[in-house]
């Protein structure tokens, strides 16, 4: 199972839903705008993989990360965040790589 997080690192307690998510055998595959030298290191060691980008309100650059992890780790399941902010950017996100579950841009 391929689950995007958007942003990770916040809030910052947050990591142990990807960390539970990881030990259940899924890639949690990080999309976020802290530089990967910033992240705590239990951020780091809770996702398979981390993709920064300057800016999360950039879609090229957030279409990008999920292209490139799409590529890598074949077809992306879920796209989760903790920060209700990135709702529309989620759905726009299953939109485009068709991702099954979860609310669409339709549904904002």
């Amino acid at each position: 199972m391929n689950i995007i997080f958007i942003s990770p690192n916040f809030p910052l307690h947050f990591w142990n839903f990807c960390d539970r998510l990881r030990r259940l055998g899924a890639n949690v595959l990080g999309i976020g705008d802290c530089p990967y030298g910033n992240l705590a290191d239990e951020v780091k060691s809770s996702v398979t993989e981390y993709y920064h980008v300057t800016s999360l309100e950039d879609y090229s650059q957030v279409y990008r990360a999920a292209a490139y992890y799409a590529w890598k780790y074949g077809k992306i399941d879920h796209v989760e965040s903790q920060n209700e902010y990135w709702l529309a950017l989620e759905a726009r996100i299953r939109d485009d790589f068709n991702v099954p579950f979860g609310l669409r841009s339709k549904d904002m």
